[in-house]
Formats: C-alpha cells, sequence, structure tokens
C-alpha cells in the first residue's frame, strides 16, 4: 500500500477502484508510467553491471555474466577483510552447480543466509559494492 498514491488506497483496501471509471484510468496511466520508470532503470543498472563485470578477471567475469538468482546460500563467513560466500546454484540459473564467491578487503552488513534472489553491482570510490537480497 505504501508504494500508492494516496488517491487509489482507500479504493484499492475497499476493492472498489474498479468501478469508478475515471480513477481507474488514472491508476492505469500510473502503473503505466510506474513500469517504464522501472524498465528505464533496470535497463540502467543491467547496463552498469555489465560496465563493471567486462573489468573483472577470467573467472570472476563467467559467473557474474550469469545470474545467481535463486541460488541457495550455504555458507557466507568473514574472516577478517575477507567475505566467501558459497552458493548452490542446483535450482539457480546457471549451468554452475556451486558458486564460490571471495570477496578481498571486504565490509559487511547483515546476515546473509535463506536464497540469493537479487543483486545490484556498484562501483564506488575503493572498488566495488554487491548489495544482495
Amino acid at each position: 500500500m505504501d508504494v500508492l498514491p494516496q488517491k487509489f488506497q482507500a479504493e484499492t483496501i475497499e476493492r472498489t477502484l474498479f468501478r469508478h471509471d475515471t480513477l481507474m484510468d488514472e491508476f492505469e496511466e500510473w502503473c503505466n508510467v510506474t513500469i517504464e520508470q522501472f524498465t528505464i532503470k533496470s535497463y540502467t543498472i543491467y547496463e552498469k553491471r555489465k560496465t563493471i563485470v567486462e573489468r573483472f578477471n577470467p573467472s570472476a567475469h563467467t559467473v557474474f555474466s550469469q545470474s545467481f538468482h535463486d541460488g541457495k546460500i550455504v555458507n557466507a563467513e568473514q574472516q577478517g577483510t575477507e567475505f566467501m560466500l558459497l552458493l548452490d546454484m542446483s535450482g539457480g540459473f546457471t549451468v554452475k552447480s556451486i558458486v564460490q564467491l571471495v570477496f578481498h578487503d571486504a565490509q559487511t552488513e547483515g546476515k546473509l543466509e535463506g536464497y540469493y534472489v537479487y543483486d545490484e553491482l556498484i562501483e564506488n570510490e575503493k572498488g566495488f559494492a554487491l548489495r544482495v537480497l
């Protein structure tokens, strides 16, 4: 509900939005604009990721060119400034069964467990950042 503009919230909750033609037209327009904005942002994020991945060493380039989506996080462990992420990709979208990612000089936030759903690869002043859901 929080992402919907205020004027659509009450009718959505009450399930009466489809009964109001003018409001429904406005809602459809809002949906179309939102989808278009998402598509543009998604494409931009994809292009930035592709540019970053091209500069990786060959093995990192190979695994980051594929998707880790639906990979099961088997182990996520930090030792000093080195962070290791082990993924079981048997149910995922890559030809690799097991993928191990090792990050040097890593700084982590939060706890990784469950499934790897989505990531954003971001370039920063110190190198790269990987944001994982």
